[in-house]
């Protein structure tokens, strides 16, 4: 066990702690939730065409598997066999997002799955290669897939409709409203529905501000990869892509994605930021009592 880094939160290990911390934070209840929502594997998708896992996903065997799972993410905390607790959690994830995926919901999850194996490769190539960076590019794999999965989506966009994107306000006023009705035939309430005719019309009313913040969230999308030079230009990522899932968010009518949790932690790191201001706030506080 590295006690050094749990006892001396502090030096070079600091942020990667809070890191540690706070992605189970943010993963542990969407896994819980995909992991006992669904015993059977009627649509089998990713490795559950391989195995349908069904001993892992009875009512006894999601507990077992829920507890080891745990587990293995208190190993992981406490920095305890890296290689075997960040691949046992990739494939666990693996395991969870699949098998919820083969019952045809998609929670676009997987990026969950990738960052543990992106730090599994790091600490394999850790334990293979003496002088390997450890501390460097576990962190920095992480953020690489983070960054690929949103120039990913920006270059799915282009693809499919090219620059043209930024100009179909129109069609997100239509999106919006197809939302706001969903939510009113579940809820009942009207004022919801009228608050999405609100948005709609207001996206209709204020095409070139919704035009402009559409190409600001391709480009950001697009160059995300950029997150990868340096911890100023990840925070400014961070907060604008965190602004962007949050106008989402607000206009669509629809729950933050997943791939939002993650990119918070490795791009933003509140926990260790509020550390750090609350130190910041005390030595304040102890020059001036002095």
């Amino acid at each position: 066990m590295n006690w050094k880094a749990i006892k001396n939160i502090g030096g070079a290990d600091e942020e990667w702690f809070y890191l540690k911390l706070s992605l189970p934070l943010v993963s542990l209840p969407v896994l819980t939730i995909m992991l006992f929502s669904f015993s059977g594997c009627p649509y089998p998708t990713g490795i559950c065409k391989l195995y349908s896992f069904a001993p892992l996903f009875s009512p006894v065997g999601q507990y077992i598997f829920y507890a080891a799972f745990l587990l293995l993410s208190l190993l992981y905390l406490f920095e305890i066999k890296m290689v075997l607790a960040t691949g046992a959690l990739f494939l666990c994830n693996v395991i969870i997002i699949s098998h919820h995926e083969s019952n045809g919901v998609f929670y676009r999850a997987t990026i969950l799955s990738t960052i543990f194996g992106a730090q599994f490769i790091a600490y394999v190539q850790s334990y293979f290669k003496s002088g390997f960076h450890i501390r460097r590019f576990r962190i920095n794999y992480s953020i690489q897939i983070i960054a690929a999965t949103y120039t990913l989506a920006a270059i799915a966009k282009l693809r499919a409709s090219g620059l043209s994107w930024i100009n179909s306000d129109e069609l997100f006023s239509l999106q919006v409203m197809k939302n706001y009705a969903f939510l009113y035939f579940d809820t009942g309430s009207k004022a919801i529905l009228e608050q999405g005719k609100t948005i709609a019309y207001s996206l209709l009313k204020h095409k070139g501000i919704i035009r402009f913040f559409l190409a600001a969230a391709l480009a950001l999308e697009l160059f995300c990869f950029a997150a990868i030079i340096g911890k100023k230009i990840r925070l400014a990522f961070g907060v604008g892509l965190l602004a962007m899932h949050i106008g989402i968010m607000y206009v669509f009518g629809i729950g933050m994605g997943v791939i939002a949790n993650p990119m918070v932690v490795f791009f933003i790191n509140p926990l260790y930021l509020f550390k750090r201001l609350i130190v910041f706030i005390y030595g304040k506080t102890t020059t001036i009592a002095n």
